[in-house]
């Protein structure tokens, strides 16, 4: 046991000693220029229809970048998606962007992410980024087009839910990433549009973003990758590893109690209700009650587990039927900036301050838990809702 943590105790001192290094390359990224991204800049990296979903659309669509068809006939022949060499005339194709089906029920309608057809030929896409899937969406989906071709897009291929697919075959549905097969059709995109220099900027500056979203957005550390493979240094790597997510949930449940304590100290209207937890469970998040709100709380949640993509918001209590019944609530959203979502009854989200990160899964984060950074960055965010909540009866 002692000389496991001794192998332990080395191998983190050489990933320690590598890191150092690697964190130069990452600042000459950060200073170059490179990691800059309009996108980013607006808030779009994580929408699926404003950015993802509409900026695929609009090269599939020949005539809003003057690359014609090329950009469409290169993503038709995709080998993940492996269509036949006649299935769809590039040229007529029409592109929609949310197409309405009809009202949904368990069997028909609903929102298709991204239709194409040509009238004889169809592709219906699926576009799922973070958010979970739908009450038999893929199933309604094949009821209204049995003869389109099913494509689940995700940012690393994974295979739909049962949820989803219903009583369908997973069979008839093909599953593309992001990770691999969109950004290497971007990359034939930006062949195609040597000579339209706004465009082929685009298509770099979508495919950065992609590469941030799936974690491959800078170069692979080979040193720490060698270091780890040796087999001297397995063991320690499997045991660091193994406990890993119980460090990050004991700094978690740390970090909340020890923001309880300090909004207490402060005297300040919130008060943290959020409890001890298993960080790595699907739809976790913190919870703020306020002294003079009686119908909702403030409130954080990661929607993708691993605690990824936090959103930040006003969530309704139990006893609310819908959030935007309070006149209050909604005052307050469009105060704080956060989207008017009609469909969702339950809270007004956003991103939260630029100053708190979306993605607390990495070392940064947790060092911001540990050291206090991440507690003034929560009491600073709180305190600019209270003050925007003044005068509001929520």
């Amino acid at each position: 046991m002692v000389q496991e943590f001794d192998s332990i105790k080395h191998l983190l001192a050489s990933v320690q000693s590598i890191n150092e290094r690697y964190a130069a390359v990452r600042k000459v990224y950060e200073e170059s220029g490179v990691q800059y991204n309009i996108f980013n800049v607006l808030g779009l990296a994580s929408s699926e229809v404003r950015l993802h979903s509409s900026i695929l659309a609009s090269l599939f669509n020949s005539k809003e970048h003057g690359a014609g068809d090329e950009f469409l006939r290169a993503f038709l022949k995709l080998p993940s998606l492996n269509l036949p060499e006649d299935y769809m005339t590039a040229g007529p194709v029409k592109v929609e962007v949310e197409k309405y089906l009809g009202r949904k029920t368990k069997t028909r309608g609903g929102r298709i992410d991204l239709y194409l057809t040509d009238g004889k030929d169809s592709l219906v896409i699926e576009n799922k980024i973070y958010a979970g899937d739908q009450d038999h969406q893929l199933y309604r989906y094949h009821n209204e087009v049995p003869t389109a071709k099913l494509v689940y897009l995700t940012l690393d291929g994974k295979k739909p839910s049962d949820d989803s697919l219903g009583d369908l075959d997973p069979e008839i549905v093909t599953c593309l990433s992001y990770q691999y097969d969109i950004i290497e059709w971007l990359k034939d995109c930006v062949r195609f549009a040597a000579n339209l220099p706004f465009v082929r900027e685009t298509i770099n500056q979508y495919i950065r973003i992609i590469k941030q979203l799936t974690s491959t957005d800078m170069p692979k550390n080979t040193e720490i990758i060698e270091l780890i493979s040796k087999e001297e240094n397995l063991a320690a790597a499997f045991a660091v590893k193994e406990n890993l997510d119980e460090s990050i949930n004991s700094i978690m449940n740390e970090f909340i109690a020890e923001l309880k304590v300090r909004l207490n100290g402060i005297g300040s209207p919130f008060t943290c209700i959020t409890e001890p937890r298993n960080w790595f469970e699907s739809y976790t998040g913190m919870q703020f009650s306020h002294s003079k709100w009686s119908n909702v709380v403030f409130a954080t949640e990661f929607e993708t587990v691993g605690l990824r993509q936090m959103i930040v918001g006003i969530l309704k209590r139990s006893h609310v039927k819908n959030i935007h019944e309070l006149d209050g609530a909604v005052e307050l959203s469009k105060s704080l900036g956060y989207p008017d979502r009609q469909k969702n009854y339950s809270w007004f989200y956003g991103n939260p301050p630029q100053s708190i990160p979306v993605n607390w899964n990495n070392a940064e984060v947790m060092r911001s838990l540990i050291n206090g950074t991440m507690i003034s960055r929560f009491i600073e965010m709180l305190e600019i809702v209270d003050k925007s909540s003044e005068g509001l009866e929520l």
